[in-house]
């Protein structure tokens, strides 16, 4: 807003411009804006007289600015009793290079050459006709208005958007035996700075002629690029909402009709330095500037309301360092964590403010994740990919030099290596229960895709932006972050976005089964039915194990005999009796074995069901929980047999190739974590 009036009208003028960017303006704002209208009753502004006669108009697009250009130049001429001078550009037809190629549904000419009759009814076209804006034709006369259509020499002012008018001209004749310009000397109006150049006048300049490639319409909607030769000055009548974008100008006339919409109408009317001086050509449509700005809209305005909080705030030392992310979203989220979700930044707008009926709620999307690469290694890296493992240097390879056996043999589980090492996740915003899951199903999922997760409530949309990062559209973490914006909106209260959760909680969510897989049932010796329910059906986990102290995950789906309850019958107080029944085989099961520090993690399970049949899981990976740095970790393993560690805070987020047999490791501690979870997929 460049207003700088201080009356009455400047300030309901200040209001109306406001509520404007908004598309909130009130009847008061639409009776205050008729006022501007052009009008011929007495008192009230016309476009008839100064200053908005001779003020150029903003509109919309480059056809109405090129009428009302036509128009004014011979409206001034006459009026000034001035002879206009027509100068025509030269024109040829140029080759499309890939900077310049363009994709479009029009017609596309085989022209090569242009003769005089082209020529002619190139010239006959408007200026918006071509795409760059460059005149096929001027007529000028001494003190016409114009406008500099190209920064020329940003030192001596000659920039895009500068007016002036013009002083002088030097001509040439064109291919055709046409008058063409071959320089204007322009007299600048009201420069930053004075500009003297030697042998002219103080803040005359020369703009000489310039080549521009481009595309040209012609009248049958064929396009042919062209390379024009003109000088890049325009007729000073009007200008369109777009080029007024950052001007201030004292006299300003707008043609509202030919503008959009509320962005436009805010972008033209808000170039004024007064109300006074401010002038709307003809009656408008009021509906464009009320009813309120659109969701995106007004998410995109609140989104800004609190970024320029955050910014404040961090510039007067008083921003807490909790409040960080490397994103808008996240950088937002972790403020309302510290504020309150209803919190309301100062002086923001009626229309845009939150409430609880009308919650501020973050836009869920994939967020983009960061790698920073070092330059030098990137380099290395590109240059040796193309260059087999088992390969030798050239340079250091001697004539009698043979390859060891051992070295194939190195290569080879180099190769295996390379070729299954687990996709994982970047820690972010405390992910790490995120991190020490996702990674772990993701491989899971990627050396078996045929099996069925239909009867999972919400891994089938995950399993379709794993589909995703298969094919390399997105990045793990990205599916990551995405699940976690859904599940902070899904449960708000346990899984806010950036705050700490369990492993567990992340495990129960994601594999969560339509219909329990895992059904308990009690009794006591003399067959009574207990007074409490059974235990709360687990529709994901394996149940927890502790009250059955098995020696191994294998033992316990092997051994799933009745144990005794802790409780006691309510009628005979005998002991009373649990026993676990399965139903099916889900693709994923998880053993809790917190708790159990010594348990044996077997590389293979079988599970009994009901019937008399069972199913057979393969190990997919460990997760573990360090006390000291409340962080989770996990080990992934492959279908090759490989261990990984994966710390999302560690390497980049990258995995660690650890042994190649899982007899090689102590599967129940992992650095300074414990043993919490075991993951097993379907074989």
């Amino acid at each position: 807003m460049r207003m700088s009036g201080e009356g009455s009208s400047d300030e309901k003028y200040r209001l109306a411009l406001e509520n404007m960017r908004y598309k909130a303006c009130t009847r008061s704002d639409i009776l205050f804006l008729n006022t501007l209208i052009s009008s011929n009753a007495p008192g009230r502004p016309s476009a008839r007289f100064e200053p908005w006669r001779s003020a150029p108009i903003i509109v919309g697009e480059n056809k109405y600015k090129d009428e009302i250009n036509r128009l004014g130049t011979l409206r001034f001429a006459s009026e000034n009793l001035q002879k206009l001078f027509r100068f025509y550009s030269d024109d040829v037809v140029s080759s499309v290079t890939g900077s310049t190629l363009k994709s479009t549904k029009s017609k596309k000419s085989v022209i090569n050459s242009i003769s005089e009759e082209l020529q002619k009814v190139l010239w006959d076209l408007p200026t918006s006709a071509y795409d760059l804006n460059c005149p096929p034709l001027l007529d000028i006369c001494f003190g016409l208005p114009v406008i500099i259509r190209h920064n020329v020499a940003t030192e001596l002012s000659i920039t895009k958007g500068q007016k002036g008018f013009v002083y002088a001209w030097h001509t040439a004749k064109g291919d055709f035996g046409q008058d063409v310009l071959d320089t204007v000397f322009v007299l600048l109006d009201n420069p930053p700075n004075n500009v003297q150049i030697e042998k002219l006048p103080l803040n005359v300049v020369p703009i000489s002629r310039r080549k521009t490639s481009g595309y040209v319409t012609l009248p049958d909607d064929t396009k042919i690029h062209i390379t024009r030769n003109q000088v890049d000055i325009l007729p000073g009548f009007a200008m369109t909402a777009h080029a007024s974008q950052g001007q201030s100008l004292d006299s300003n006339a707008v043609d509202l009709n030919t503008l959009t919409d509320h962005h436009a109408w805010y972008t033209a009317l808000s170039r004024s330095r007064s109300a006074e001086k401010t002038l709307i050509l003809q009656g408008f449509d009021s509906t464009k500037i009320t009813g309120g700005a659109s969701g995106a809209l007004r998410r995109e305005y609140r989104e800004l309301e609190l970024l320029d909080e955050i910014t404040k705030l961090r510039f007067d030392n008083v921003l807490p360092s909790t409040v960080c992310g490397t994103t808008r979203k996240l950088l937002i989220e972790t403020f309302l964590q510290w504020k309150g979700s209803e919190h309301l930044p100062s002086h923001i707008h009626s229309s845009i403010k939150w409430s609880k009926s009308d919650p501020y709620v973050l836009e869920q999307e994939l967020l983009p994740s960061w790698t920073t690469m070092d330059k030098k290694k990137f380099q290395e890296s590109t240059q040796k990919s193309n260059i087999h493992l088992n390969t030798i240097p050239v340079q250091n390879l001697k004539s009698d030099q043979q390859l060891e056996q051992n070295s194939v043999s190195k290569s080879t589980a180099e190769t295996k290596a390379l070729a299954c090492i687990p996709v994982t996740t970047i820690w972010s915003n405390n992910s790490c229960a995120f991190d020490a899951v996702f990674p772990i199903l993701y491989q899971g999922w990627s050396e078996n895709v045929s099996l069925s997760y239909g009867c999972y409530s919400i891994l089938p949309s995950i399993i379709e932006n794993f589909e995703k990062v298969q094919s390399k559209i997105v990045s793990l973490t990205e599916v990551r972050d995405s699940y976690r914006h859904s599940l902070a909106i899904r449960n708000p209260r346990r899984f806010t976005f950036g705050t700490y959760c369990a492993v567990t909680e992340v495990l129960e969510d994601l594999l969560r089964t339509s219909s329990p897989f895992i059904k308990c049932s009690l009794w006591c010796e003399q067959d009574h039915r207990p007074r409490r329910h059974p235990p709360s059906v687990r529709h994901c986990n394996i149940p927890e194990m502790r009250d059955l102290a098995p020696v191994s995950t294998g033992q316990w789906l092997h051994d799933n005999s009745p144990v005794t309850w802790s409780n006691v019958c309510h009628i005979c107080n005998g002991p009373v009796i649990k026993k676990y029944d399965i139903q099916y085989a889900p693709p994923f099961i998880v053993f809790p074995c917190d708790g159990l520090p010594n348990m044996q993690i077997s590389e293979n399970v079988t599970m009994r069901l009901r019937v008399d049949s069972s199913a057979s899981y393969l190990l997919k990976g460990i997760i573990y929980y360090s006390s000291i740095r409340q962080h989770f970790i996990s080990r992934i393993v492959t279908a090759q047999g490989l261990v990984y560690q994966h710390d999302g805070m560690m390497n980049g987020g990258d995995p660690v190739l650890e042994c190649t047999s899982l007899h090689g490791v102590d599967l129940n501690v992992c650095q300074d974590a414990r043993l919490t979870s075991v993951v097993y997929r379907l074989a």
